[in-house]
């Protein structure tokens, strides 16, 4: 099994780095795991370590959403509103590395902003952000009801967009936590 973040690398223009990626071996090889150190920029959060080999954006895995395991999801499936369901999410903690095909779960993720968890949605950032099935940059209120975020989550629940969210230009506008600056 490879990861979705490898899968996708001639998009952000890595093909070069996609191409010496053995599909054949796995994630960690010895010669997929000399790829690490060349982790985009894309992978890393805003203010980080730009020579890390972690990533801070995961997506979410689980029944119904985004990432439903084995299947496959199409836009005529987001019910919601790709505006209204969340894509991937930020996360600091997790120490997964870019090219490990490992993400969060639905099932075992606390559904809590407080106290940056690290199997959870967390971030340097104040608020912690998301990106949408458009593709918009969201934040979120550290103080979201668990229900209302695990339905951001979730593709079909009939729920739609959260009132606890706001639109993000740019995700680098948000203050860093203090520690972090």
């Amino acid at each position: 099994m490879h990861s979705w973040r490898v899968l996708i690398l001639p998009f952000p223009g890595k093909l070069k780095l996609y191409n010496q990626y053995d599909f054949s071996e796995p994630w960690d090889s010895q010669d997929n795991l000399k790829l690490l150190r060349w982790r985009p920029q894309a992978f890393g959060l805003h203010g980080g370590d730009n020579k890390g080999t972690h990533t801070n954006y995961l997506a979410v895995l689980g029944p119904r959403t985004m990432w439903p395991f084995e299947e496959t999801v199409t836009f005529d499936l987001v019910t919601d509103g790709p505006s209204g369901t969340i894509h991937f999410v930020e996360n600091v903690g997790s120490n997964i590395q870019w090219t490990e095909p490992r993400d969060l779960n639905l099932d075992t993720m606390p559904m809590t902003l407080v106290n940056d968890p690290a199997d959870g949605i967390s971030s340097w950032f104040q608020p912690p952000g998301a990106v949408t099935a458009d593709g918009t940059m969201i934040s979120l209120d550290v103080n979201i009801p668990a229900r209302e975020l695990r339905e951001m989550l979730l593709i079909n629940d009939g729920q739609g967009a959260a009132v606890s969210v706001r639109t993000l230009q740019d995700g680098r506008s948000r203050p860093m936590k203090s520690g972090r600056d």
